[in-house]
């Protein structure tokens, strides 16, 4: 088949991540499908090296914002582009808008913005609300009229398919892989904290991360305590600026450092250099950073979501996300038990080899041969 993977979404974070691991194992399988991917010129140049040989880029002239451009551009140009390249299967990595799809159709779901309840994003929830209005029906319709829905999780399979009223046989769950780098023991070390060891948290800066219970968990800490590393891109103004204050309340500011968004090459050295790996969210579709850390062999301690369960399983310490207690208490055990950080790690990495970007190729392309 001739399959087109719509690949705009992907402008930060796990959309990133995802590009560049699936695409590679794609074409390792060597399977009889034809891929082509679709790119744009303006945001997405970084991802030229990512595209293997055999796999046709197509660059179009599209920005990241507005929105409303990518969404013109699915209704009338994509479909028009399909019909001449001949395209059997389009696959979309994430939700979008997609009213005239003339081929077989398969659609990847990954954000939980869309479907979680708002009260979930604090401060940010009537920005949500705003979203939602805007976003979520469209989605809705063109994931009835998807063949197939990819989700990343069986728990946000089970919650979405329920909100969405999905048909049961719609779905298939394929998950997420970890890439190779993660392994590796012969990275050099980060300087983050001048080599010094220090408690570590990766993930986008937004409201349902819930760095706010972290910051105050991690405040109740001795002040000789190892220092808190944040890595992560800021994507919301407000949450960085309540998050700064609760640093000043709680006269943490040279025990906090915010890294920032770090390349990817970086990361296993960063998860390395950790005492332990602290994802406090509220909300996710799957917690990618948990397999980074369980590969790279850091302890995991996770806030008690169904979904990062079904994730590490017995290979994490897990607290209710607004539990500061309990956070402190096992931020604090982690660090003075070498016989529990032994544990966590060497669970983590055989819980870690589960999770294989080719495992995940295959379980795509059995999806798409569903459809041929």
């Amino acid at each position: 088949m001739r399959i087109l993977i719509d690949a705009l979404s992907a402008r930060v974070g796990g959309g990133i991540t995802y590009v560049l691991n699936i695409l590679p194992a794609l074409s390792r399988l060597k399977s009889h499908h034809e891929f082509s991917v679709l790119l744009s010129s303006r945001y997405q140049g970084s991802l030229t090296d990512a595209i293997p040989g055999g796999m046709e880029p197509i660059w179009i002239d599209i920005p990241a914002e507005p929105i409303g451009r990518r969404w013109w551009f699915h209704q009338t140009e994509l479909p028009e582009m399909m019909r001449r390249r001949k395209t059997d299967l389009l696959y979309a990595i994430a939700e979008s808008s997609y009213f005239r799809v003339p081929a077989r159709f398969v659609m990847q779901a990954t954000n939980w913005g869309l479907y979680a309840p708002t009260k979930e994003f604090g401060i940010n929830r009537w920005r949500m609300k705003a979203y939602r209005l805007t976003r979520q029906y469209p989605v809705y319709l063109s994931m009835r009229k998807a063949d197939r829905v990819v989700f990343i999780s069986q728990t946000f399979s089970d919650q979405v398919s329920d909100f969405m009223r999905l048909n049961s046989d719609k779905g298939r769950v394929v998950y997420y892989g970890v890439s190779p780098i993660f392994w590796e023991r012969t990275a050099p070390s980060h300087s983050v904290c001048n080599g010094n060891p220090y408690f570590l948290s990766v993930s986008t800066v937004s409201p349902n991360k819930n760095y706010e219970s972290l910051l105050r968990a991690y405040a109740r800490l001795p002040s000789d305590s190892p220092h808190l590393v944040i890595a992560g891109r800021y994507s919301n103004d407000q949450t960085f600026r309540m998050l700064q204050s609760i640093i000043s309340e709680e006269a943490l500011g040279d025990r906090v450092h915010f890294l920032g968004e770090v390349t990817y090459d970086e990361l296993p050295a960063i998860y390395r250099g950790s005492i332990a790996l602290v994802f406090p969210s509220r909300l996710e579709s799957f917690g990618h950073p948990l397999v980074e850390s369980m590969a790279s062999g850091t302890p995991v301690i996770a806030s008690d979501l169904p979904v990062f369960r079904e994730v590490c399983q017995d290979a994490a310490l897990y607290f209710p996300p607004h539990d500061i207690d309990m956070l402190t208490g096992y931020l604090s055990r982690v660090q003075r038990d070498k016989d529990l950080q032994d544990s966590l790690s060497r669970r983590g990495q055989e819980r870690a080899r589960s999770f294989s970007w080719d495992e995940s190729a295959r379980r795509l392309t059995e999806i798409f041969d569903e459809l041929g």
